[in-house]
Formats: C-alpha cells, structure tokens, sequence
C-alpha cells in the first residue's frame, strides 16, 4: 500500500516538474452556461397544459476535455412524463432538479420523436469528445424554468 502511494507522489512530481498544465474551471463552466442556453433559442418554443404523473432521473455518459486529457462523466437530467388533453407525453428536463407530479404548465422544445445522446450534449455541454450515441425517444425538452404550477 505504501508503494502505491510513493508512485502516486513521485507520479504527481513528475508531472508537475514537465509542466503539465491545467486549464482553469471557470473556462469550462463559462462555456457550458453559454452553451446549455443557446440551445433554447434555436426554435420555435411550446406551450402545454399538463398533468405531470412520472418523474425520474436519467443521465448521459460522455468525456470531457481537460487540457491533454480527457475524463469520463455524465449529464444528468430529469424525465418527465405526463398526459395533456388524455395524450401520453414524455420530455426530458435537462437540469437537475425537483420537479412534483401534478398539473403544470410547461414551455418546451419540440422534438420529432426524440433527440440522439450525442446532439442533446452538443446543445447542453460542450466539452464533449466521445460518448456512446443512444436515442432518447421524447416529445420535447423542458426549457429552463419552463414548468409553472397554479397559474
């Protein structure tokens, strides 16, 4: 156990000595907050009256880049399905929030039957260099604060 933790440090040295560098978090913070709401503009928002029944989360697993590496992660997000004029509808939250069943008014973007994995990252993260692409089957994305209760 000792030889692990010698190598970890003699590891950490090393890198630090060739001059290995980091880029600043804020760089991909700032960047991920001009992304995720930009996504929102591109169309023609919804409206809809309905009665949310279901809520649960659900992620995307994608990597990141960090200055010359890059590192496993996920994006979470909240399924949300419910029915509107007795309709079954499912969208997607792309934050992570609380979010109660009940009636509700929401703002949304539509999809045609759902968004790949790789395009929803590309509207709501962009650091993403590689992710397994898997189709998420929905009527439409829940823009931020788009959900309204007893209005």
């Amino acid at each position: 156990m000792k030889l692990k933790t010698l190598a970890g440090i003699v590891a950490l040295s090393a890198m630090t000595m060739t001059g290995c560098e980091t880029q600043p978090q804020t760089d991909h913070v700032a960047a991920y907050t001009q992304t995720k709401f930009a996504a929102e503009a591109q169309t023609q928002n919804l409206e809809a009256e309905m009665e949310i029944t279901d809520v649960f989360p659900g992620a995307v697993p994608f990597h990141i880049r960090w200055g010359n590496a890059s590192i496993g992660s996920t994006h979470p997000f909240v399924w949300v399905m419910g029915t509107a004029q007795e309709k079954p509808l499912t969208f997607i939250y792309p934050y992570s929030a609380g979010i109660r069943k009940g009636h509700a008014r929401i703002t949304y973007r539509p999809l045609n039957g759902g968004i790949t994995s790789l395009q929803f990252l590309a509207d709501y993260n962009n650091n993403v260099l590689a992710g397994p692409d898997v189709f998420l089957q929905a009527d439409g994305i829940i823009l931020k604060d788009g959900i309204k209760r007893g209005e």
